[in-house]
């Protein structure tokens, strides 16, 4: 009984802590309580609930300051390697601020969704450079070689999107990365990954080894 009423006071504090915290609404000491958080200090244990934040907007520039102005609640290994890809920034947080936060920042599955839902449009062949269509040629042949029957296409994409598996079948690389080839093949070769094997962790090591194999039987 005595653990039972231990483990009962823990968490009652939890909650009184989380209300204190919750209707804050100086940024300031937003801040600084997730900075605490952020650094394991006893802040870490506070649990807050969503309905009781008093000033979510403050919140919400107070975790970007302290988690990165791209910060999302990661929900699980497979989003978060993709979030990182798109240039999100995804973090961990205590079970008794993770719904809060998911709300007030949104989660990388949220943002994903948000991001494929965006525009993308086919960007004219005749507007690239020359560097650029030598590039585009290098991820086309490359695509070729290891038997991968997607068209590889110009685009312009929406924000941290560097390529994007098309509808009708063909990869589409953001503009911006034909100015690098390295980039170029780098976004080919994760959309590549995903599409030809899902979400396996190893998708990209086995996109790779399969390209790498194609030039040792040369």
């Amino acid at each position: 009984m005595a653990e039972d009423r231990q483990l009962s006071d823990a968490w009652q504090a939890s909650r009184e802590m989380g209300r204190v915290w919750a209707s804050v609404t100086d940024e300031t000491l937003l801040v600084r309580f997730w900075q605490a958080v952020a650094s394991c200090q006893g802040e870490k244990d506070t649990s807050i609930e969503f309905r009781d934040v008093q000033d979510v907007q403050a919140h919400k520039r107070a975790m970007q300051q302290v988690f990165g102005p791209r910060a999302v609640i990661a929900t699980d290994a497979v989003m978060q390697r993709e979030a990182e890809y798109r240039g999100l920034q995804p973090i961990h947080l205590p079970w008794g601020l993770r719904q809060a936060a998911e709300k007030i920042i949104s989660t990388d599955r949220e943002e994903l969704a948000a991001l494929h839902g965006q525009t993308s449009n086919a960007f004219p062949k005749g507007r690239l450079s020359e560097a650029q269509r030598r590039v585009l040629g290098l991820v086309r042949r490359l695509s070729q070689r290891v038997g991968v029957q997607r068209e590889v296409s110009a685009y312009t994409l929406p924000p941290s999107i560097l390529a994007q598996a098309l509808y009708g079948q063909g990869i589409a690389l953001d503009v911006s990365v034909l100015d690098d080839a390295t980039q170029a093949v780098a976004a080919w070769l994760h959309e590549t990954a995903r599409v030809e094997y899902g979400a396996a962790a190893d998708a990209v090591a086995r996109m790779s080894a399969k390209i790498i194999v194609s030039y040792a039987l040369r």
